[in-house]
C-alpha cells in the first residue's frame, strides 16, 4: 500500500489549479474503492484570486467535491462549506455547476451571478488539496 505522503509528493503539485482524473490503479493501491474515480489536485490562491471549475456532472449514483488537506482530512466542514454534492448543487439550465474555490465570497471579488456558482470557502489555507 503506497504512502498518503507518497502519493501527494508524487503528482498533485505537477498540476496546481487544475483536476485531472486521478490514477485508478494508484488509487487501488492506497486502498481507494475501485468503482469509484477520484479527481485528485492541488491548488494555490492569493487572496484576491478564485478557482472556477465548470463541470456537467456524469449521470451517477452520487458524486461529491471538496477540499481536502494534505493527509485527505476535509477541512472543518462544521464552520465553512468546503463541499458540495448532487443534491446541494446550484445547477444551470444547462445541467452543468459551477464551483468556485475562494478565500471570501466570490461576489466581494466581483464574480456576477451568485445563484449560479457554489463557493467552496478555503477555511483561509493559501494551498491543499
Amino acid at each position: 500500500m503506497l504512502s498518503l505522503d507518497a502519493i501527494y509528493d508524487s503528482g498533485f503539485q505537477k498540476h496546481v489549479n487544475e483536476l485531472p482524473l486521478f490514477d485508478q490503479e494508484v488509487s487501488n493501491k492506497a486502498g481507494g474503492d475501485p468503482n469509484i474515480r477520484y479527481f485528485h489536485s492541488y491548488w494555490r490562491l492569493a487572496d484576491d484570486e478564485c478557482l472556477v471549475i465548470s463541470a456537467t456532472p456524469p449521470k451517477v449514483e452520487t458524486w461529491n467535491f471538496q477540499l481536502n488537506n494534505h493527509w485527505m482530512e476535509s477541512l472543518d466542514y462544521r464552520y465553512y462549506q468546503i463541499h458540495v454534492n448532487m443534491h446541494m448543487a446550484h445547477y444551470r439550465k444547462d445541467k452543468s455547476i459551477r464551483i468556485v474555490i475562494a478565500h471570501s465570497n466570490p461576489a466581494e471579488l466581483g464574480l456576477e451571478n451568485a445563484d449560479a456558482y457554489d463557493w467552496i470557502n478555503t477555511t483561509g489555507k493559501p494551498l491543499s488539496l
